[in-house]
């Protein structure tokens, strides 16, 4: 980890850099311990459902974990992906086999 822990001391001036400087040790420490001490993948959530033929996935809410160790969250209510228009495949998923 290459962020310098902030030293805070009484009635020190605090400048818009010393906040942001404690938010990338904060969040610089929470990525190495991820990246350390947990799998990347799926934490909670996140489960993938559609329908046979349907170009339409619904990816649920949920938390996951990335091979960087960042944090990767999902709101409430989830998310619909429309493949469409994706250039690999309009198909989801075919019940019948290929």
């Amino acid at each position: 980890m290459n962020t310098k822990r902030p030293n805070y001391f009484t009635g020190q001036f605090l400048k818009e850099s010393d906040f942001n400087d404690d938010q990338a040790y904060q969040i610089a420490a929470l990525r190495q311990h991820n990246k350390s001490q947990h799998t990347w993948g799926v934490a909670d959530g996140l489960d993938v459902t559609f329908k046979a033929g349907s170009p339409i996935a619904h990816v649920t809410e949920g938390a996951a974990i990335d091979a960087d160790g960042k944090m990767i969250y999902l709101a409430a209510g989830g998310v619909d992906l429309d493949f469409s228009k994706s250039a690999s495949a309009a198909t989801v998923f075919s019940a019948s086999p290929a």
